[in-house]
């Protein structure tokens, strides 16, 4: 999406860019008046939208992965409390199976 300058370098036209299904990069004229400005400013409007979702959708991701991180930490906390308990217990891990010691 951009204004472009031609031959007389004093008018604009505008171009939106897209890609084709086969990968190809086209380029669609939308002129030089004030339609060519308000599909500009469309494009602009929609791009800014594009990237406040991205801003939003890695803003979820990162408390997400925070959130994760919280509960493998309280995760790994219970595991030893369950250890301990266990262990005071008279238990005791053979082979990642716990066993009752026989008195």
């Amino acid at each position: 999406m951009a204004w472009e300058t031609r031959h007389d370098k004093r008018q604009r036209y505008y171009y939106r860019c897209y890609r084709t299904a086969d990968g190809k990069v086209k380029k669609e004229y939308l002129g030089k008046n004030r339609t060519a400005e308000i599909a500009a400013a469309l494009d602009e409007l929609a791009q800014a939208e594009q990237k406040a979702a991205i801003a939003a959708w890695r803003e979820q991701k990162r408390q997400e992965e925070a959130i994760d991180v919280a509960v493998e930490d309280f995760r790994e906390e219970c595991d030893v409390l369950l250890e301990v308990a266990l262990g005071t217990a008279g238990y005791y891990l053979h082979r990642g199976e716990w066993r009752k010691r026989r008195v």
